[in-house]
């Protein structure tokens, strides 16, 4: 009779204490559902953040593509440039060149005409000598 009594005792005891246990099993079914949740929304936000950062990552890759064009254009203005002022000071070491061989020939010429004229003076003042004295 003990025996059954003790059995019953237990079972009487399993069943008072299987809702105890659900209700700790519902509340830590409650605590992970929730602890769930806020991972989820700390994924969430983590998310959003690193969405946020990509799009800002994004922005700058554009406003830097734009300074990279607008500087690309600027170097090749500064080449044409450079280029251009080559070819004007190989146009402008000829035209010197030119220049100084034309004033050599013209001191020359200078000398040529200076002689010529001393010769020619020299003669008109050796015909009037020779014919007024």
């Amino acid at each position: 009779a003990q025996e059954s009594r003790g059995l019953g005792d237990v079972y009487k005891r399993q069943i008072y204490l299987k809702p105890v246990l659900r209700t700790q099993e519902f509340s830590e079914i409650d605590t992970e559902a929730e602890y769930q949740a806020a991972l989820i929304a700390e994924r969430d936000l983590e998310i959003q953040k690193v969405q946020k950062d990509m799009m800002q990552v994004n922005e700058m890759m554009r406003d830097i593509t734009k300074i990279v064009n607008e500087q690309g254009e600027f170097i090749d203005t500064i080449e044409m440039n450079i280029e251009s002022s080559y070819q004007n000071t190989s146009q402008g070491v000829e035209q010197i060149k030119s220049a100084s061989e034309y004033q050599k020939k013209a001191q020359s010429k200078s000398c040529l005409i200076a002689i010529i004229l001393v010769v020619v003076v020299a003669i008109i003042v050796t015909v009037i000598v020779v014919l007024y004295v």
